[in-house]
This record gives C-alpha cells, sequence and structure tokens, in this order.
C-alpha cells in the first residue's frame, strides 16, 4: 500500500475548498492511494495501555495511566496547533470554506475569535475524561438494592488521534472536544459517573464484522505508522519533491492484494496510523455504555465516541465508519449470561443519513428492531443504497427493520419537528411497546440540526432531540451512542439537550410545534401502511386500517339498521292485531 502526504496535494486541497467533503481515494490497476495524517503526533500511539475485558467491570483501570495522559495532551496540542495552522481557510464550526479568509462563517454564523470557547482546553478535556478515580461510583452504586439514579457517560482523548490532514473533513477530532467543552461548560459532564474507554476485543468485533475487515484495518494502520516512522527517520534531508517522488514508489502491492483490500475497505475511507485504535476504542466504549445501561448499572448511558459506525456492514468499513459501534454494542448486550433469555435490543438510528450498515447486520435477525428516521436525497449519502420504506427485513427479521424515510426530493415542503414528533408517537412508540425491548440504543447523529445555508434554523432543534429522548425513556433504559453531526456547537447543543433529558430533566416543548408537513406525514403514513400487518399497533392508524374500519362500522351499522326495522315491523303487527280483535 502506498501512502501520499497531503501536504504535498496542494491540488487535492484545493478541490475540498470547492465543496468537496469527502475525499476519495486514487486507485489505479497496481496501486491503492490512501491519504492519511502525517503529522508526527500520528506515528506515535505505541505506549497506550491495552486491555481485553469483554464484560463491563467497573474496578478494572483501563484508562491511560498519568504519563500517558500527559504525553497525549503534548501530541493532541501539537495536532490540533498544526490542523489550525493548516485550515484557517474553513469554519472551525462547520468545515465550510471561508470567503477571503473573514472572521464570520457565512454558512453557520461562526466568528473565528469564538473558536477558544467552542472547543475549551485539550488539558481540561483529559482531567475531566480521566475516570479512573471515579470507578468507585458505579462500583457502589451497583452494589446497592435500590435502583441506580446515575447516567453513565464515557468518552477518550484518544480517539481524537485519529486524524486526517484533508482539509475540510468534516469527521474530526474538534468534534469529542467541541461536545466535552459544552457538556463541561453546563454542569452536566459532572453530574454523570464516567466510565473508562477500552478497545473491543477481537471476539466482539468478530461477533458483528468479518475476519478479513477486522484484520485488514489492523493491518492497514499499522503498515502506515511503519512507513511514516521510517519515512521520518530516513527521508528527513529529502526536498518536498523527492519525498512525494519516494512516496510513489514505496509498498506498491499486487493487484490481487489489493482487490482483497477494496473488498472490505472502500477505497474513500481515510486510514492513519490511529484509525484502527480509535475505532476499537469507539466499539468498545460502546459495549462497555450499553452494558451497564442493560444490566441495570446505570440508569442511562451516553457514549460521544468517533469515528461513528453506522454505515459500516459486516464485511465493509464504508462511509468513514469503521466498526459498527452500535452492532458491536447490541450483540455485546445479547451475549450476556445474567439472563435466562436473549436480551431484545431496540436500535433507534435517527441520524440524518440512513445506517444501511446496521440494517444489513440485522436484515434476518428479529431479536433486534431496527427504526430509522432519515431523508431520502441523492445529496446525501448513501444514495446508491434502497433505503426506502419498503426495506422491512427479511426471512425471520422481516417486519423489525423500520424505516421512516422523509422523501425531500419529491416533495416540496421540509421535513419539521412536527414529523419527528408524530413519527414517534405514531409508529416508533407503538412499534416499541408492541417489540418490548430490554434496551434501547440510539444511534444518536445530529445532521438535522445543523445550519443551513441561509443562516437559519434548521427543521431540528435541541429540544426535539430532548423529546425524542424522554419519549425513548418511557419505554426502556436508553443508552445513546454518537454517530453524525458535524456542526460544532449545533451537536453540542443537541448532546445537552438529551443528557438533561436522561439525567431527569423534564424535556422543552420544540419550538417548532407539532404541525406536520405534507412530505413527512405521506412517509408517516406509508410506513404504517406496510407495517401495520407486521405490528398490529400501527393497523388502525394505517389507511387499510382506516378503510377497514370504516366498512366494519358500516356493517355495524347496516346490521343494527336491520334488527330496528324488523323490531318496529313486528310492533306494528302486533298493533294491527289488536285493533283487528275488537274490545
Amino acid at each position: 500500500m502506498m501512502t501520499l502526504r497531503i501536504g504535498t496535494l496542494r491540488t487535492c486541497c484545493q478541490l475540498s475548498r470547492l465543496g468537496m467533503r469527502y475525499c476519495k481515494s486514487l486507485r489505479t490497476k497496481s496501486q491503492l492511494i490512501h491519504v492519511v495524517a502525517t503529522d508526527e503526533y500520528a506515528a506515535e500511539t505505541e505506549g497506550y495501555e491495552e486491555t481485553s475485558t469483554s464484560t463491563y467491570e467497573p474496578e478494572h483501570d483501563c484508562h491511560p495511566s498519568a504519563d500517558v495522559l500527559h504525553e497525549l495532551n503534548r501530541l493532541l496540542v501539537h495536532s490540533c496547533s498544526e490542523s489550525i495552522m493548516h485550515s484557517s481557510s474553513f469554519c472551525t464550526n462547520c468545515m465550510a470554506p471561508k470567503v477571503h479568509s473573514v472572521d464570520l462563517c457565512s454558512y453557520c454564523g461562526h466568528l473565528a475569535s469564538d473558536d477558544p470557547k467552542l472547543l475549551g482546553s485539550l488539558q481540561s478535556m483529559n482531567m475531566l475524561l480521566d475516570a479512573s478515580s471515579q470507578h468507585a461510583q458505579l462500583t457502589s452504586a451497583s452494589s446497592q438494592d435500590t435502583a441506580v439514579t446515575r447516567v453513565v457517560f464515557a468518552s477518550d482523548s484518544r480517539m481524537m488521534l485519529h486524524r486526517t490532514s484533508l482539509l475540510g473533513y468534516p469527521e474530526r477530532p474538534e468534534r469529542l472536544q467541541a461536545i466535552i467543552a459544552h457538556l463541561s461548560n453546563t454542569q452536566l459532564l459532572q453530574q454523570c459517573t464516567l466510565m473508562p474507554c477500552r478497545e473491543a476485543t477481537e471476539g466482539e468485533l468478530l461477533a458483528i464484522h468479518s475476519p478479513e475487515l477486522v484484520s485488514a484495518l489492523n493491518s492497514a494502520s499499522a503498515s502506515i505508522a511503519s512507513e511514516l516512522k521510517r519515512d521520518q527517520n530516513g527521508s528527513a534531508s529529502l526536498t518536498e519533491d523527492q519525498k512525494m517522488c519516494h512516496e510513489s514508489h514505496a509498498h506498491i502491492q499486487e493487484a490481487t492484494e489489493l482487490d482483497s483490500v477494496l473488498r472490505v475497505l472502500d477505497p474513500s475511507m481515510l486510514i492513519g496510523p490511529s484509525t484502527a485504535t480509535a475505532a476499537r476504542l469507539a466499539a468498545g466504549t460502546a459495549v462497555d455504555v450499553a452494558v451497564a445501561v442493560a444490566t441495570g448499572r446505570a440508569r442511562a448511558g451516553v457514549a460521544v465516541i468517533r469515528p461513528p459506525g453506522h454505515h459500516a456492514s459486516y464485511n465493509r468499513a464504508q462511509g468513514g465508519c469503521y466498526f459498527n459501534n452500535v452492532a458491536v454494542a447490541a450483540r455485546a448486550v445479547q451475549s450476556l449470561e445474567d439472563v435466562p433469555e436473549k436480551r431484545r435490543v431496540m436500535i433507534v438510528d435517527w441520524d440524518v443519513h440512513y445506517g444501511h450498515g446496521t440494517q444489513e447486520i440485522f436484515d434476518e435477525d428479529d431479536s433486534v428492531l431496527y427504526v430509522s428516521l432519515h431523508k431520502r436525497t441523492e445529496l446525501l449519502y448513501p444514495s446508491d443504497v434502497n433505503t426506502s420504506v419498503e426495506v422491512v427485513g427479511q426471512g425471520s427479521g422481516q417486519g423489525f427493520t423500520v424505516n421512516i424515510a422523509w422523501d425531500v426530493e419529491r416533495s416540496s415542503s421540509n421535513v419539521t419537528e412536527g414529523d419527528y414528533m408524530s413519527s414517534f408517537l405514531h409508529v416508533v412508540l407503538p412499534a416499541a411497546h408492541s417489540f418490548q425491548p430490554d434496551v434501547i440504543i440510539v444511534s444518536a447523529g445530529f445532521g438535522s440540526a445543523e445550519i443551513n445555508i441561509a443562516g437559519a434554523s434548521s427543521a431540528l432543534s435541541p429540544a426535539c432531540y430532548a423529546q425524542m429522548t424522554h419519549m425513548l425513556l418511557g419505554v426502556a433504559p436508553v443508552a445513546l451512542m454518537l454517530e453524525g453531526g458535524f456542526n460544532l456547537f449545533e451537536t453540542s447543543r443537541c448532546m445537552e439537550a438529551c443528557l438533561r433529558v436522561l439525567l431527569g430533566e423534564r424535556p422543552p416543548q420544540p419550538p417548532g410545534g407539532m404541525t406536520e408537513s405534507s412530505a413527512g406525514w405521506a412517509a408517516i403514513m406509508n410506513t404504517m401502511q406496510i407495517h401495520g400487518s407486521m405490528w398490529p399497533a400501527l393497523r388502525p392508524l394505517s389507511w387499510n386500517g382506516w378503510l377497514d374500519a370504516v366498512k366494519e362500522e358500516k356493517k355495524a351499522q347496516n346490521v343494527e339498521g336491520s334488527e330496528e326495522e324488523s323490531v318496529e315491523d313486528e310492533e306494528d303487527a302486533q298493533d294491527e292485531c289488536d285493533q283487528s280483535a275488537g274490545p
């Protein structure tokens, strides 16, 4: 595999400035080029402690030591300073290209002078996330007979080491940094029980993904890290042109080997030396949060993790997702042996993008109910996948995939908060109560809350996400896993709103009200129509259910009318008989 430094690809960077959000790797007949991070921090990942616990054990310290945290601070500060230096042409908040390097972003309205407030301090972030001193809280709570009242929260700075030097790339480490800073400033993080993060074990990953995918990602990250370290040692005296020439002829593999890699790693995936570590951390963190919630050790949980995962399928890393975090967590919850029957898991995916990876993984599984609320448009990934309401699962899993798909291209109306509220009231909650899950895992992506290009508020407010979280809590314990959402300010506010509800606060009313759009109501009716036969709770409100109810009512009225007429006839006959009999 050949790697190129992004610093030598100025033309590629210019493409990003024109609005290209994702970089696709260059592929020829005999070589595969991945654009990777080349900062010094990226190659220094060997010093972190690794654990292989497959179940949640609060007493086990799997957080980095104080020395490692100190070194992590240095690496992160270096990487972020390099990133800010090279990305001054992009808005820190939304990654939109700046016009003439002005301070105000014309896309989201963010001021560059507010960057320190938006991102906070890396050192403070690491201190907040150092959960080693707080293990006793959850251990003590889990040993009590009373219900656990705390909310577990998990995140880790090591996930920030997965970074690409591609300018304008939206899935970036600052997503975690901004959320943690915001939750800390609002004093919400201090109300949670912090959990240590660990890497998912090979067994946990293989329960969802193929050995080829797990091996390919681990090998790709390791080989890139090794090559970068060697290049730093052996090519320091080369000019930029010489370095590019040197790298252009390095590690060219055979076409057959490339084909095997491409079968599991999409060419558009950006892989760096710390990518595999961050992906394993995200999956392992999702497992521990979900297990803590499912086993009653916590009332609810939040995992602020990256890279996201809901696009990753059994044998394919794609769409910026390497391992499917919610799927790995769901299967880990079901593999626990503390209950006689396998737990039933409901996955609610409210990300604006369709989580086709999650859907494919549980396509034939009737123990996992997957409900997705997403928009259908050729401008949104994945545009080449069937994301319609007709996708309902197969075999024993038929009916256990419920898609509420907003077909925004065929309608002039935009999706509203009322559409989401109505979809929960008419589809999500009835299906959930019928399914009776033991735990609900939310693929919490906040792309629908991002500011539009005119600077006005988009369809969903933080209050809308708070209401959806509140409604799910009435069904089963809830664990939120961060997915998408690339506007740092909006994503942080939405996560705050969800966490407030998990902590017991009453959700505010969405400012958009409960008015549905024509496109939204059509999507809701389509879902009820298709799933009415699979979930009886949805049938009465479906079109066929309504027609059948009307027919039954008319039939009942006709029968009742006939009976009344016969009684009247008998009475009339009796009167005539009495009159003829005389006094």
